[in-house]
């Protein structure tokens, strides 16, 4: 089925009905105990939207308790966001054959003459189709592009200085704001802090090591990494490079490496850290200096490796601030 948009623009309160409308179209219901936010379940899968503050969205796995991120999160939000912007111009969402998607009207009705009536009033928007096989020879094509993830929060100076931090200037939080949006981050999720513990001075944004992980693994030409510490063994001259971060009280942490590959090029990116130039003395460093100082290696390698994606991030140890619940 096809749908038009009415000629006239549609108030925020038309816009609210719109979605509401189409949000039940394509089967979500509304929590009676949270008025405003919508879900739906789908093998395990719940689908949430939430229009008590403009409109999020997001996917949680109800076997295994947790948000679910990556390529499958913005592939679904992303067709998600769509329907409701459509939804916001009068375009109704209607269930669709398995091989075509809800899209606006189009010339080809003119033609006939004929509007195609719905199957059902379910909408199918979240399967996308899966790719075929490559025949023998034929190289074959990747089942997904690469996509930045939904922005499922919405921030505003306000926002940001009364529930991130109190403490920082207007033109600070618009910065933090701009970084936020421009890398996809989520400060309640944890994902980037915004640190400023006196109304004097100046603040710091950090990012913890899984959104490095997350922005790099969700690139199509990301191919893995290596990451370890550099020790000193006693008795031995020169230092070893070892995976992981273990090693023995007679040794001596010197510092820590990383590798990241990328499929399009040829050699990797190394990043080689001292333990002297990173170690602040702060309660992490005291209590785990060989994971401290691997992750520093991690985020300097990914950043070179990508920089079109993580420029302007920097791990907390990278600019000597301590966060609670340090990302390890």
């Amino acid at each position: 089925m096809v749908f038009r948009a009415d000629t006239q623009k549609p108030t925020a309160n038309q816009k609210k009905e719109n979605i509401i409308k189409a949000l039940r179209i394509a089967g979500f219901t509304e929590n009676t105990e949270y008025p405003g936010m919508y879900s739906k379940t789908n093998n395990d899968i719940k689908t949430i939207v939430d229009i008590t503050a403009g409109v999020s969205s997001y996917l949680y796995d109800i076997t295994n308790k947790i948000k679910i991120t990556g390529d499958d999160d913005a592939e679904t939000l992303g067709k998600l966001s769509q329907m409701i912007v459509d939804a916001e111009n009068g375009k109704m969402p209607t269930k669709s054959k398995p091989d075509l998607v809800v899209d606006s009207v189009t010339d080809d009705t003119s033609k006939t003459g004929d509007t195609p009536q719905p199957e059902s009033n379910e909408l199918e928007v979240f399967d996308p189709p899966e790719a075929d096989e490559p025949e023998v020879g034929e190289s074959p094509i990747p089942a997904r592009q690469h996509k930045p993830p939904v922005e499922s929060v919405e921030l505003t100076i306000n926002i940001v200085k009364k529930y991130i931090n109190e403490k920082v200037t207007d033109e600070e939080a618009y910065r933090f704001i701009q970084l936020c949006k421009a890398r996809h981050l989520n400060p309640f999720l944890g994902q980037i802090h915004l640190i400023k513990k006196e109304f004097t001075g100046m603040a710091k944004t950090v990012v913890g090591k899984d959104a490095f992980m997350e922005q790099a693994v969700r690139h199509p030409q990301y191919d893995g990494f290596e990451a370890g510490i550099i020790i000193k063994v006693k008795g031995k001259t020169g230092t070893e490079d070892r995976p992981g971060a273990f090693y023995e009280d007679d040794e001596k942490l010197m510092g820590g490496w990383a590798k990241v590959y990328r499929k399009d090029q040829k050699y990797c990116t190394e990043s080689r850290v001292s333990m002297k130039e990173y170690n602040s003395g702060q309660a992490s460093w005291n209590k785990m200096p060989a994971t401290m100082i691997r992750k520093v290696a991690i985020v300097q390698a990914l950043r070179e490796a990508f920089v079109t994606e993580l420029s302007g991030m920097y791990d907390s140890s990278e600019v000597g601030v301590e966060i609670e619940s340090e990302e390890l």
